[in-house]
């Protein structure tokens, strides 16, 4: 810098190109919106092209329970499924304490410890009786996962067989991976609001894991 000027022609300033972002948010609900419109939800995203004029709805959300409460946040994300990209659109709420269990509001006063045990046969148990039971709808995906594997493995690489097959196993992981995810992250979401202090077993979960015969583990 020589008087206040930049010295040289460096030109315009460089951004990455859309193709290279994997992933890109909204750190405030300014930037989309969320109504509910005959019982189904839409997004509509700031600087997204979509339907013109007033009566385009926006994207719509699908999903077995999506909460009624504030937006705080949205991430778009992409991924490479093999013959397509999918895109995902993952939005953070300020959620009640006890939205798992269908409570609305909870006084601070009833907030108390608990103790935590993982199991084998349910995936965790509180020391108040509340029991979360292991689905096992994450069995089925398993096995299905598996099937398509072994139909994948025997396709030969670089035909349309197998772009196919490839794009079906990246769906059956991906499916595999959330319905885990989602659970887990429903009973910390309910560990940490409803209750005061959390206590657990001192253990090794790879070694409980690496001996137990049960598939849901």
């Amino acid at each position: 810098v020589i008087d206040g000027t930049v010295a040289g022609d460096h030109g315009r300033p460089r951004y990455r190109k859309t193709r290279c972002c994997r992933s890109y948010g909204y750190p405030s609900n300014a930037g989309f919106s969320i109504r509910e419109m005959d019982g189904r939800y839409y997004i509509r995203l700031g600087k997204v092209a979509g339907g013109k004029g007033s009566k385009w709805k926006g994207l719509r959300l699908h999903g077995p329970d999506i909460p009624k409460d504030t937006p705080k946040t949205c991430t778009v994300s992409r991924t490479d499924m093999g013959t397509h990209y999918e895109y995902h659109v993952s939005v953070v709420f300020l959620m009640d304490p006890g939205y798992h269990r269908g409570e609305v509001h909870m006084e601070k006063d009833q907030f108390q410890p608990v103790g935590i045990d993982v199991g084998i046969s349910n995936v965790a148990a509180f020391s108040d009786g509340t029991v979360f039971e292991n689905s096992r709808e994450y069995v089925k995906c398993i096995d299905r996962f598996r099937r398509i594997h072994r139909r994948y493995s025997k396709t030969l690489p670089y035909t349309r067989e197998n772009l196919q097959w490839r794009s079906r196993l990246n769906h059956a992981y991906k499916r595999l991976v959330n319905r885990r995810k989602n659970l887990i992250d429903r009973i910390a979401h309910d560990a940490v609001h409803l209750y005061d202090g959390i206590a657990m077993e001192d253990l090794s979960v790879n070694q409980l894991r690496s001996g137990s015969l049960s598939r849901r583990m």
